[in-house]
């Protein structure tokens, strides 16, 4: 599937962030697992697919490196 793009909005909670207004990494890691499942959702994959098809979504490995306040 080369070339499939994938974008969300997210609408960030106040709780979300630390005192100084960064977005927490666990928060940011958070967007990334929904942002994970609404892609496999567009390309025909819905949670109820793989449900149905005996298997399950779950990221294996991820990696996050902060280089400014989000």
């Amino acid at each position: 599937m080369t070339g499939f793009v994938h974008s969300t909005k997210f609408e960030v909670r106040h709780y979300e962030c630390d005192a100084p207004g960064w977005l927490r990494p666990t928060a940011i890691l958070g967007y990334m697992q929904e942002a994970g499942f609404g892609a496999s959702a567009a390309v025909g994959w819905s949670a109820a697919r793989y449900d149905a098809a005996g298997f399950h979504w779950f990221a294996y490995e991820t990696g996050l490196v902060l280089l400014q306040p989000l």
